[in-house]
């Protein structure tokens, strides 16, 4: 066996530590969480009574520090229509956030659980680390993902 294949299983172990490291959250969304959101679309369909709203055609939400572009996004909002439950966006997606990035063709952010899905291409940076892979799924309070589909990653370690 060689060094890298040792290296690489090191690495591969001591994944669960960078998830846990205050640094490895997902960019600001929960600072941000408080902010005003401001959006842009060339459409914009609210359904009140059946508790969304569709926004298509270059779409750009921008709350604090997060900002998130795609063709589509759909707004869920809680039973009781007080607060933004699930929001999910379609075609090119690209969030922003304190530095961090994740790309995908789908996207799924649901609040409540703390965890964005990105589905097909998925892509996140984090520092000097990056991912790819068709599935990921990450938790925006502890930092901890999982990623299915062909995986592929660069590690960047940490120099004292």
């Amino acid at each position: 066996m060689t060094k890298l294949f040792y290296a690489l299983v090191i690495a591969t172990l001591s994944l669960p530590a960078f998830a846990q490291d205050e640094g490895a959250k997902f960019g600001t969304l929960e600072e941000d969480s408080d902010k005003e959101i401001h959006a842009t679309s060339d459409t914009m369909e609210v359904q009140e009574e059946l508790g969304y709203a569709i926004l298509e055609g270059n779409v750009v939400v921008i709350q604090g520090g997060s900002k998130l572009t795609a063709k589509k996004v759909r707004a869920e909002y809680t039973e009781d229509r007080s607060e933004i439950q699930t929001i999910i966006a379609t075609g090119d997606v690209v969030l922003l956030s304190g530095g961090d990035i994740a790309k995908g063709d789908e996207a799924v952010y649901e609040i409540d659980k703390n965890t964005i899905t990105l589905i097909g291409n998925a892509y996140v940076k984090q520092g000097k680390d990056t991912m790819n892979s068709e599935r990921a799924v990450l938790n925006t309070l502890t930092g901890s993902s999982v990623m299915t589909g062909r995986v592929t990653t660069v590690l960047t370690p940490k120099k004292d």
